[in-house]
């Protein structure tokens, strides 16, 4: 199911006909609130390491018919969903990441919550949480940890099993995965590092055997690199391709570029690139993809090494993606609404066409047409 589209997804789900250890139906929106926060933390404390939904508009009890949610007047939009989580006491003010899309099935509108996989389980209330259902006054407990074993949460009154706990802590504290799933949880912490600016080189402060190390030999550095975006700042050319290497026990088990920009002011990691074409002409936008070890390895590198002059150029035309999906999606976006590029009628913001004195006219048009590309992105693309 990894490739699939949302829609795709739930459809499948939809076609089980049973809901299951991270997928569960509902007929209408929520009556009560402590109801769909208790599905909420349960499915976030999911066993199965993986995203959970939660699918509105499918009636389990009259075999499983679509019931479009069109006129519910309960429905909550994501500001709604994320304000109702924001507003709950949660044990180190850490929540569940949720969103809500809405979907077209068979004429039906879907509504479909998602709660997104993490690894800081268990989400545990730091205070209860009472409301009521059918005018009886119902809790739910500080302190406890719910959860949902394959089709059914933990009662609200009750906690997990001790091996359910146990196993949702191990997933927090990275036990028992691979070095490769360990160096990336590692990574999604990036003020759990510590960096040596001499040694051009990073370490995780609780395993110091996981290292980032940059190569600055002079005769292993990248100069022949001319992207527009190492040419934008005040000192170009000084601002060269290393490697990086990520070793455990000094076994490598990651490689990359990182670059400094703007003099050395800035560490950034080299960004992904693609191109649209028509006929002979090639548009290259620049990107990361959300969660891959690249794009939290510059996340590492902006903390710890920000430029003080708060250099623009990464912030203007860098996209970064929610998903490998949303990158495939977006590259066919792209080609079939080419015109967006080249009609010469279309009205960019000034900013997006503002020149840059250190570029050439060749660096100056790349710069430009990323910076379209991440506006089209912005605008016309998430909007559709």
């Amino acid at each position: 199911m990894e490739n699939q589209t949302l829609k795709d997804k739930i459809t499948d789900l939809i076609n089980h006909h049973f809901e299951g250890p991270y997928w569960d139906f509902k007929a209408m929106w929520y009556q009560s609130n402590i109801s769909l926060l208790h599905d909420i933390i349960s499915m976030a404390n999911n066993l199965e390491n993986r995203d959970a939904y939660i699918i509105i508009g499918v009636d389990e009890d009259n075999n499983f018919q679509l019931d479009s949610r069109h006129d519910d007047i309960k429905r909550k939009n994501n500001n709604e969903l994320a304000s109702f989580l924001r507003d709950k006491k949660f044990f180190g003010t850490i929540r569940p990441y949720v969103k809500v899309d809405t979907l077209l099935i068979h004429s039906a509108e879907i509504d479909v919550i998602t709660i997104k996989a993490s690894n800081n389980t268990p989400f545990v209330l730091s205070e209860d949480f009472t409301d009521t259902i059918h005018g009886k006054p119902v809790k739910l407990l500080a302190h406890h940890v719910y959860t949902r074993i394959n089709d059914s949460n933990t009662p609200k009154n009750s906690s997990a099993d001790m091996d359910k706990v146990e196993l949702l802590w191990r997933k927090r504290f990275g036990i028992g995965l691979s070095i490769l799933e360990k160096m990336n949880l590692c990574l999604s912490n990036p003020n759990n590092w510590v960096y040596n600016d001499q040694l051009g080189s990073f370490f995780y402060k609780y395993d110091p055997l996981l290292i980032l190390q940059i190569d600055r030999d002079m005769e292993n550095v990248r100069i022949d690199r001319h992207e527009f975006y190492n040419m934008i700042a005040t000192d170009p050319q000084y601002d060269m391709w290393h490697d990086y290497t990520i070793t455990y026990n000094a076994t490598t088990i990651f490689s990359g570029y990182a670059q400094y920009l703007d003099g050395g002011r800035e560490l950034r990691c080299v960004p992904a690139e693609k191109s649209v074409h028509v006929n002979s002409h090639f548009y290259r936008y620049y990107y990361f993809v959300e969660n891959t070890t690249n794009f939290m390895v510059d996340e590492l590198f902006k903390i710890h090494y920000p430029n003080p002059y708060n250099y623009p150029s990464f912030r203007e035309f860098i996209i970064i993606f929610k998903s490998d999906n949303e990158l495939v999606n977006f590259e066919e976006y792209m080609q079939k609404n080419i015109n967006l590029l080249t009609d010469d009628s279309i009205v960019y913001p000034a900013n997006i066409l503002q020149n840059n004195y250190n570029l050439d006219d060749n660096q100056n048009q790349q710069y430009i047409t990323a910076k379209k590309i991440k506006f089209i992105y912005n605008n016309s693309f998430l909007k559709n």
